[in-house]
């Protein structure tokens, strides 16, 4: 046996040595020899295809390709951000070598659009049935596969309706980029049942099972009437007691010879089942079968039926209720569910107590809590279904213990806990439910500080932080800080800060820890409509948005630009997406899609108020007229008391800024107003400034006329002078959260007007009203409404009175509603009421009942008079009541009961109906 020789160690490290010392002035002469190339620049881009491309539609990354470096990541991204334009169907590149760089192609295949979408043939199904099942939508992109897979689907549905022999065909007309599908339906006869088998019925007999079955030999077949009769068909047997019976996937077989179909519905019976109940004596079975809600038979079920007569048992107040597991008992070819119950005493709530360490007053304890204990009527036979309370309901008793844990939290018990339940004390004979709180060691804010900012100064973002030093430690307010240092950040076009919070608990105090992201800016707004033939200008878009190219990034003016896009009234979707922005990059495009709606609109309305009888109106609108966003109207309104008949033109940009021009031209011979006709215009220039104000100007001229009178009676003879010229101003303020339903917020509004004078118009007279409303909810979803009302004309000692229509009215539905309409103030000499000085209060609690129903209580106080003397000759009216409110479509119904509680004159003191829709204010 032989062996090798081990080489020896000092060979290897020769060879080593060598292969080193050769390969070094290799590696370095290849250094010499080939520098490192120099990045490839981008000298041209190229569009093919068959898409037109503008540079204004083009996203930031992609015009700014040309003498740019050439990268694989530059170009992945900008084929990404075409296609996020939503106008190509396909984007492809190549790359073509140039002696200075590379030239790209970018072959762009726009999507082709459906511009109308028809059904021909369709008598059997409606149009928004085969609408719904289609997927070629108008304004949806067009593919010859989606239009076959919708010829497939339509089929399809038409089987289900029994047509079986329905042939469906494509028809597609293209022009340009647009393509017009029209589905041609040949939809054949509607096939009929021909027989029904109930394979596997035996407890039952089949044909009792046939005849109790919505559908029958010689129906008309349709998929939705096979679902309603296995509906019945499981209902049936359930109603028997078969709770096991299981239905399985008919059978539906269709012979296109006899156009008939063969239906067979496989069942399996199982058991009959019956539930009995002992040990109860205050509980009849039927209530105790229905609590149960036993459907089938496992042990699942079974445990689920025991629980749910359990939890049905606690929450009547049997506390110490027992249920045995339930018993399975075969009775022949039956069985027998039976459960043992033992009721046990039946408690009310005594008592509510709170086991604390005093942090707390009980009774600030007890007000956060919604368990009661049981009302003063609660012991009274027949009265006990008035009492206010004293049930224990478990899940209730969850949710108190969370809000009291959330409010000892909020006081800086960060560790507080509540835990606690339902206990029965005295022997058995009293309830009471006990609440535990260990409320933990208090953590105060000494102080706050922030770090890392830069570009902000500490003094703003401190101003964000509603927490001060001296305050308990609260969660709630601590993350609404950081929200709003973010905020405060991304307004500044740095939308990527991070805002984190750090509590030294020994120090106290309170860190909030920048980290500044870089700054971010728009890059490319781009436009796309979804519609395949827009009507709306581009230029009516792009003023409506808060940003443009090159501004800093800014979350909340993109949120409020599409506000604004939803509120012109003629997009039914408004949609911003910021390509890239996840991505990190700090520049950002801004893709707005819209589709468009009918603007014009016709509106019929109809109604009754008790100041003005019946009255109907006929409105016709366009919204966007010509595609630039302007407004034009007509309104014909014809009732009791008169018409009235309006032109309206409203110009949302005047001066090629957001100043709101509206120009109004009427004519009508309302009798409410002294039997006159009235011709005239009016022209209002108004404008917001910042979010929540509006200024206007105005002017108006009239010209007045007796309606009908007697021969030569003119109308100076009514107290209105012929003509009337008045200019005005208007500032508003509106924070209200709804405009017709309010619940928090302000409105308050400041008018002026000067008629005659340097404005001309017989009528001469200086106004100023104001409006203050306040709106709030003090507790859950009731809502505190108020209002004051004042006003004041004016005129020269010398000159005539003021023309009768343009002085106050108040009493009736929305002012002083314990008067009939326009009762208050002085009698003039024509019998009407009026005034030159107006004051109105109004206090409203609206609470809501159940759904849309609610009701309400007021206080109406207000009066009219001639002169500052008279206030305290004639105080104001007061009037209380109450009424119910009903939430519709269109707002709110309101059914209203004034009732006077100061003498009007000779008026009787009667409660006063009023019914009328919208809000008294």
């Amino acid at each position: 046996m032989s062996s090798a020789n081990p080489v020896r160690p000092s060979l290897i490290a020769s060879l080593l040595a060598f292969c080193f010392a050769w390969l070094a002035p290799s590696a370095g002469a290849q250094q010499e020899l080939d520098p490192p190339p120099e990045p490839l620049t981008v000298i041209d881009v190229r569009y093919t295809g068959s898409a037109g491309v503008s540079s204004e539609q083009l996203p930031t990354v992609v015009a700014e390709l040309p003498n740019s470096p050439y990268s694989e990541h530059r170009v992945r991204t900008a084929v990404e951000r075409l296609y996020d334009t939503g106008r190509y169907a396909q984007v492809r590149v190549f790359r073509q070598d140039a002696p200075d760089g590379v030239v790209l192609i970018i072959e762009l295949t726009a999507k082709l659009r459906v511009r109308n979408v028809a059904f021909q043939g369709s008598d059997a199904v409606g149009d928004r049935e085969l609408r719904r099942r289609a997927r070629t939508v108008e304004g949806g992109e067009f593919a010859d596969s989606l239009v076959e897979r919708d010829r497939s689907a339509l089929t399809d549905l038409y089987a289900e309706h029994g047509h079986f022999q329905a042939e469906v065909f494509a028809e597609i007309t293209p022009e340009e980029q647009l393509r017009d599908v029209i589905f041609i339906i040949d939809e054949g006869e509607q096939a009929v049942v021909r027989a029904v088998r109930i394979q596997g019925a035996e407890a039952v007999p089949e044909d009792d099972i046939r005849g109790r079955l919505p559908i029958r030999t010689g129906d008309a077949y349709s998929a939705r009437a096979l679902d309603r009769a296995l509906d019945e068909l499981r209902d049936n047997y359930t109603q028997r007691g078969y709770l096991s019976m299981e239905s399985f996937r008919p059978d539906v077989t269709h012979d296109p010879d006899a156009n008939a179909v063969d239906i067979t519905i496989p069942v399996a019976e199982g058991p009959r089942v019956h539930i009995g109940f002992t040990g109860h004596a205050k509980h009849d079975a039927d209530s105790l079968s229905k609590a149960a809600a036993l459907e089938r038979v496992n042990d699942f079920a079974l445990q689920a039926a025991r629980d749910n007569l359990l939890d049905f048992l606690g929450r009547r107040g049997y506390l110490n209720a027992s249920v045995d597991d339930p018993t399975q008992t075969k009775r022949g070819d039956d069985l027998v569910i039976g459960f043992h119950i033992q009721e046990g005493a039946r408690y009310r709530i005594e008592e509510v107590r709170f086991e604390s360490d005093e942090a707390l007053s009980v009774e600030a304890l007890r007000g956060q809590v919604r368990t009661r204990k049981r009302g003063r009527l609660g012991g009274v036979p027949l009265l006990g279904i008035f009492s206010d309370g004293g049930r224990f309901d478990p899940d209730l008793f969850e949710e108190d213990k969370r809000v009291l844990e959330l409010h000892y939290r909020r006081l800086g018990y960060r560790q507080a806990r509540v835990t606690g339940g339902p206990i029965i004390e005295d022997d058995g004979s009293r309830l009471a439910v006990v609440f535990q709180v260990t409320k933990g060691r208090r953590s105060d804010v000494s102080g706050i500080e922030i770090r890392g900012n830069d570009t902000v100064t500490t003094e703003a973002l401190l101003s964000r932080v509603s927490l001060k030093p001296g305050d308990p430690r609260d969660r709630l307010r601590e993350l609404a800080g950081e929200r709003s240092i973010r905020e405060l950040y991304a307004a500044r076009g740095r939308p990527y800060s991070e805002v984190r919070t750090a509590y030294n608990a020994e120090t106290g105090v309170l860190a909030y820890e920048v980290v500044e992201g870089p700054p971010v800016t728009i890059g490319r707004v781009l436009i796309e409509f979804e519609n395949p033939d827009p009507k709306t200008r581009p230029y009516v878009v792009r003023r409506e948005l808060l940003v443009d190219e090159g501004d800093p990034y800014n979350g909340l003016l993109l949120d409020r630009s599409r506000q604004r896009l939803f509120r012109l009234g003629f997009f039914s979707r408004v949609s911003m997406r910021t390509p890239g922005f996840d991505e990190g990059e700090e520049t950002v495009d801004v893709n707005v899609a819209l589709r468009e709606r009918s603007a014009g609109s016709v509106n019929v309305r109809g109604g009754f108020s008790p100041s003005e009888g019946v009255r109907g109106t006929l409105e016709l609108l366009q919204r966007n007229w010509n595609g630039t966003g302007r407004r034009l109207g007509s309104k014909m309104r014809l009732g009791t008391l008169g018409n009235r008949y309006e032109i309206t033109f409203v110009e949302p940009w005047t001066f090629a800024t957001p100043t709101r021009t509206t120009l109004r031209i009427f004519r009508d011979n309302l009798e409410e107003q002294d039997d006159t006709l009235t011709t005239g215009a009016l022209i209002n220039l108004s404008q917001s400034i910042f979010t929540h104000n509006r200024v206007s100007v105005q002017y108006r001229y009239q010209e007045f006329a007796l309606a009908g009178g007697a021969d030569g009676e003119k109308i100076e003879d009514k107290g209105i002078q012929s003509t009337l010229s008045a200019v005005g101003a208007a500032f508003l303020r509106d924070t209200r959260d709804d405009l017709f339903a309010p619940g928090k917020g302000w409105y308050n509004e400041v008018r002026f007007e000067v008629a005659g004078g340097p404005a001309g118009g017989k009528t001469r007279f200086t106004r100023v009203t104001t409006d203050a409303r306040y709106f709030r909810r003090p507790v859950g979803d009731i809502v505190f409404a108020s209002q004051l009302r004042l006003g004041v004309s004016s005129r020269r000692a010398d000159l005539s009175p003021i023309s009768s229509t343009e002085r106050f009215r108040l009493g009736g539905s929305t002012t002083v509603r314990g008067y009939p309409e326009r009762s208050l103030g002085v009698q003039d000499r024509f019998g009407a009421f009026r005034g030159d000085l107006l004051f109105q209060g109004n206090a409203e609690v609206r609470i809501p009942i159940k759904g849309v129903v609610g009701m309400a209580y007021f206080v109406d106080i207000g009066n009219l008079w001639i002169d500052y003397g008279d206030i305290v000759d004639d105080p104001p009216k007061v009037a209380v009541g109450g009424g119910l409110r009903v939430q519709t479509p269109i707002g709110p119904v309101r059914v209203d009961i004034g009732a006077p509680l100061s003498r009007l004159r000779d008026l009787d003191q009667n409660p006063k109906l009023w019914v009328a829709l919208g809000n008294a204010f």
